[in-house]
């Protein structure tokens, strides 16, 4: 069912200190190490695809009391924060407000808690001022539906689980780190709930291509199929990147209705770690550029 690194990682967030008190690491030296050891192991689990599925039939409870067929719940990708009674409620609290302030839209978030009763869920969501919807897990169903590495870790995690009702990209939060934290909620955010297609004029079909996996300080090429689906010829004007290490090429001919090219961008990745990079092309008569987007990580 799971990927072996991906515990890994997890034992690692305890060894850090995102166990059940903060933890104050004195040495400077040490303290870098770990947070650059968090932080790769962050990547490596970002783009871990698949780690477990839940049942359509599944019901939860909500606050009200009412059982929600998880099928119904999931309609759109949600980024769900799983906690229970054994989680460190300093850490809970920490995680709540790190969502509640990186996203602004409530209906993309969720919460699964399992307490001793619906009450007492709704007692500690009230205590700890979370605003987006919050259900029910009887503790009777953990054991087959979560993973045990997971469950038996008592700290809140996070992960995104899409229609197909399929989790992934697992994060378990360190208290003495919330940089890790930041990190993983702008990618999510950036990777799942951001529209950054320009579907109006629908020239890119796909303006993202994501989960590379580049060997640091080689050259890769990435190409953009583009379409000109209007009555007139469609013109490139200029191309900006966010970086120097990205370098766009593209025909400076104007593109015949009907017509399609590739634009291709030259990436060579001078750090090693996450990247996303961003990619504005200006056509002529359009006030906003569409934005194509290279995502990934540098080994």
């Amino acid at each position: 069912m799971k990927k072996r690194y991906c515990f890994v990682w997890l034992f690692l967030s305890i060894f850090i200190g995102s166990c059940k008190r903060e933890v104050k690491i004195d040495n400077i030296y040490d303290q870098k190490v770990q947070f650059h050891a968090l932080k790769q192991l962050l990547y490596t689990n970002l783009f871990n695809k698949k780690d477990f599925v839940f049942p359509r039939h599944l019901k939860l409870t909500s606050e009200k009391g009412d059982e929600i067929i998880v099928d119904s719940l999931f309609n759109s990708t949600k980024l769900v924060l799983r906690f229970n009674y054994s989680c460190c409620e300093k850490c809970i609290e920490a995680e709540v407000e790190k969502i509640q302030t990186f996203f602004n839209v409530t209906s993309d978030i969720i919460g699964i808690g399992t307490y001793e009763s619906v009450r007492n869920l709704k007692i500690i969501k009230q205590k700890l001022h979370v605003n987006f919807p919050v259900y029910f897990l009887p503790l009777e169903y953990c054991d087959y539906l979560l993973p045990k590495e997971l469950e038996e870790l008592y700290l809140p995690y996070v992960f995104v689980m899409d229609e197909d009702l399929t989790a992934s990209r697992i994060f378990i939060p360190s208290i003495n780190f919330p940089e890790i934290s930041d990190e993983y909620y702008h990618f999510i955010k950036q990777h799942y709930f951001e529209n950054t297609i320009n579907g109006k004029n629908g020239i890119f079909p796909v303006n993202i291509i994501r989960d590379r996996i580049l060997k640091y300080d080689q050259e890769y090429t990435f190409k953009f199929k583009y379409f000109n689906k209007s009555r007139y010829p469609l013109i490139i004007n200029d191309v900006k990147t966010t970086c120097g290490c990205t370098v766009p090429l593209w025909r400076k001919v104007p593109l015949l209705p009907g017509d399609s090219a590739q634009l291709e961008i030259k990436f060579k990745p001078e750090n090693k770690g996450f990247y996303h990079k961003k990619i504005f092309v200006f056509f002529e008569k359009q006030s906003n550029p569409s934005i194509l987007i290279l995502q990934g990580i540098v080994e």
